[in-house]
């Protein structure tokens, strides 16, 4: 039984004498590449899966258009990309306000212009369309650099 423990013993040291060495060798490593153990445990560097040169994808809308005909009011959302392309494809969910206040929840599919078009019936007075969200696949939709709101004052 006397040996056992001094085997466990000498095991014992033995194991806290490697922890020793390579806490030496990490703290050296970290002081020849300019930082200390926490700069180096703060600081991942960059992401290799990200280029840092290429904009990450994003769709905007940076107008919002009408135009009147006799019987019909058009509003036009146009969504355009992080490189100020147009977006075909993309479903743009709006909301018309007529002027007597009444709403009306509608929705419509980008053009290769990147246009999405609503038509609703032609209303004299203060109509509004409101950009509620645009979907495009998993690419988040920037609201806060958009345009989301767009009226027109329509005569009879």
């Amino acid at each position: 039984m006397h040996t056992l423990r001094k085997t466990n013993v000498w095991k014992a040291l033995l194991a806290m004498l490697l922890v020793a060495l390579l806490f030496l060798v990490a703290i050296s490593t970290a002081a020849a590449s300019g930082g200390g153990l926490a700069s180096a445990a703060a600081d991942p560097g960059p992401d290799p899966g990200i280029d840092p040169g290429v904009a990450r994808p994003y769709v905007f809308v940076p107008e919002i258009r009408f135009a009147v005909t006799d019987d019909a009011v058009q509003g036009a959302v146009r969504v355009l990309d992080q490189s100020n392309r147009p977006v075909a494809g993309a479903l743009v969910t709006a909301r018309w306000t007529f002027p007597n206040g009444k709403t009306l929840k509608l929705l419509a599919e980008t053009h290769e212009d990147g246009y999405a078009d609503f038509l609703v019936e032609k209303f004299a007075g203060k109509n509004q369309l409101d950009v509620l969200d645009v979907q495009f696949g998993s690419i988040p939709f920037l609201a806060g650099n958009s345009q989301l709101t767009g009226t027109i004052i329509v005569d009879k």
